[in-house]
C-alpha cells in the first residue's frame, strides 16, 4: 500500500462488518435497552434504569464513533438526503432533547432520565444515516404490473430481490474500487480519477509490477493497494478479487479494463498463430471480464448495498477491426455481456454499463501516433485529434456514479464523432 495510514484499512473492514444483519440486530437491541430503561424509571428503584441506559449509551457511542470515523476517512458528503427515515425523526429528536435538557419533572431523578434518554437521541441521529447498519437490507421491490414477466419470463419475482431508492446504496466517494489492468495507460488514468474523487483503489496488474507501483504512488489520498494476478486463469481471477476485498474491506465498484490487443490480420497469420491469438483474446478480454464480474457481483449481492460494474469495450466492436479481429469480436461480446448483466443485476441495486472508446493516446500506441499513420488516425475524428486517457476515464467515473444508475445497460460511445451509430 502507498500513502496510507493504519486506520484506513481497519475502518474499511469495520465498515464491512457493520453492513451485516448481526450489526443491525445489535443496533436495534441497543435502542431497545435505552427505550426500556427510559420508560421504566422509578425513583425508588433506579438501578435497572441506570444499568440499561448506561449499557445502551455505550453500545450506541461505539456505533457513533465508528460511523463518524468512517465517514471522515472516506470523505462522504453527509447531507439531508442521506437521512432516509423520514421527516418525523428530527421532530422526535428535538422533543426528546428538550425533555432531557430541561427540568420538567419535579421530584423525579432528572439525571437518571437524561442518562437513560441519551441513547435514544443517539439512536435517532444514527438510525437513518448512510453508515448505520439499519440502512442496508430492508428494501423491497414494488409489485409487478399484471401480466408483466421478469427477465427470465417466469412472471414471478424472486423473494430476494430488493427495491432501491435512487442514489441510496452507493455514495459519490469513499467507495472501494477494483480496477483491472491498471499498471499503465487507461487503467492508470481510471485509478487516478477514482482516487482523486476520494475513493479507495485496488490497482491490479498482470506482469508489470513496477509500472503498477508507479500508478499506486501517483494516487491521491490513502488506503490504496496493489493486487497482482493472472486474470486468464479463473483461480487467479478469484485470488485477485479476494486480495482486493481483503485490503479494502470490500468492493463497491469493478472496472473491467484489462485486455490484450495483438495484431493478427487473417491474410498474414498462420492457422496455429490464429488459434493461439484468439484463445488469448477470449481468455483475457471476455472470460476474465465475465469471471471478475461474477466474483464481484456475488460479493455485492451478499453485502446488500448495491454497486457498479463498468466494462471497457471498444469502438472496434461496431466498425470492425481488420487487423485485430479477435479484439473487435471479444469487445462486442463484452458489450453484450454488460447488457445481460445489467438486466440480471438491477434488482440487486447493481448497475452495469460499458464505455466504447475510439482511438486514444497511451504509451502503447505512441509509436503509431508519431509514425506515418499518425495523421490518418487523428483525421478519424472531425476534431482532428485522438482522445486522452483522462477523457475516457472521466466517462468511466461517471458510469460508476450514483447519478448514472438509470444508464445501466448503456454502451457509451466516447470516440470524438469518429464513428456514429443510431
Amino acid at each position: 500500500m502507498s500513502k496510507q495510514g493504519v486506520l484506513a484499512p481497519l475502518l474499511a473492514k469495520v465498515d464491512a462488518v457493520r453492513r451485516t444483519p448481526q450489526a443491525a440486530i445489535l443496533f436495534t437491541t441497543a435502542i431497545a435497552f435505552g427505550l426500556v430503561s427510559f420508560v421504566s424509571l422509578n425513583p425508588d428503584s433506579p438501578v435497572v434504569s441506570l444499568l440499561g441506559g448506561t449499557t445502551s449509551l455505550l453500545l450506541l457511542t461505539v456505533f457513533a464513533v465508528v460511523n463518524v470515523s468512517v465517514l471522515v476517512l472516506r470523505r462522504d458528503k453527509v447531507t439531508a438526503k442521506h437521512f432516509r427515515a423520514g421527516r418525523i425523526l428530527p421532530v422526535v429528536g428535538a422533543i426528546t432533547c428538550l425533555y432531557l435538557v430541561l427540568p420538567w419533572s419535579s421530584g423525579r431523578p432528572a439525571m437518571q432520565y437524561r442518562i437513560a434518554g441519551v441513547p435514544l437521541v443517539i439512536g435517532i441521529a444514527l438510525w437513518g444515516s448512510p453508515s448505520s447498519p439499519t440502512a442496508m437490507t430492508t428494501r423491497r421491490r414494488p409489485p409487478r404490473a399484471e401480466g408483466e414477466a421478469d427477465a427470465g419470463g417466469s412472471g414471478e419475482f424472486p423473494t430476494s430481490l430488493v427495491e432501491r431508492h435512487p442514489f441510496m446504496s452507493i455514495p459519490e466517494s469513499g467507495r472501494r474500487v477494483l480496477v483491472s489492468g491498471a499498471s499503465r495507460g487507461l487503467g492508470r488514468a481510471v485509478a487516478q480519477a477514482f482516487a482523486a474523487g476520494g475513493d479507495w483503489v485496488a490497482v491490479h496488474f498482470g506482469t508489470r509490477a513496477e509500472e503498477a507501483r508507479v500508478t499506486l504512488d501517483s494516487l491521491a489520498g490513502t488506503g490504496h493497494t496493489l493486487v497482482g494476478g493472472d486474470l486468464a486463469d479463473p483461480a487467479g481471477a478469484a485470488a485477485v478479487v479476494d486480495a482486493a476485498a481483503e485490503a479494502l474491506g470490500g468492493i463497491d465498484v469493478l472496472v473491467n479494463n484489462a485486455a490484450v490487443n495483438i495484431r493478427h490480420p487473417l491474410a498474414e497469420t498462420s492457422y496455429e498463430e490464429w488459434v493461439a491469438v484468439w484463445q488469448q483474446h477470449v481468455a483475457v478480454n471476455l472470460l476474465a471480464t465475465a469471471n471478475l464480474s461474477h466474483l464481484v457481483a456475488r460479493r455485492l449481492i451478499d453485502q446488500g448495498s448495491g454497486g457498479r460494474i463498468v466494462n471497457v469495450g471498444s469502438r472496434g466492436a461496431f466498425r470492425g477491426e481488420p487487423d485485430h479481429p479477435a479484439y473487435g469480436a471479444t469487445k462486442a461480446a463484452v458489450h453484450a455481456l454488460g447488457q445481460s448483466l445489467a438486466v440480471s443485476l438491477a434488482p440487486h441495486g447493481i448497475a452495469v454499463a460499458s464505455v466504447a472508446p475510439g482511438f486514444f493516446a497511451t504509451e502503447r500506441v505512441s509509436a503509431r501516433l508519431e509514425g506515418p499513420e499518425g495523421a490518418a488516425i487523428r483525421a478519424q475524428s472531425p476534431f482532428g485529434r485522438v482522445a486522452t486517457a483522462e477523457e475516457i476515464a472521466a466517462a468511466v467515473l461517471w458510469l460508476a456514479s450514483p447519478a448514472a444508475e438509470w444508464s445501466s445497460g448503456t454502451i457509451l460511445d466516447v470516440n470524438g464523432a469518429s464513428y456514429l451509430r443510431s
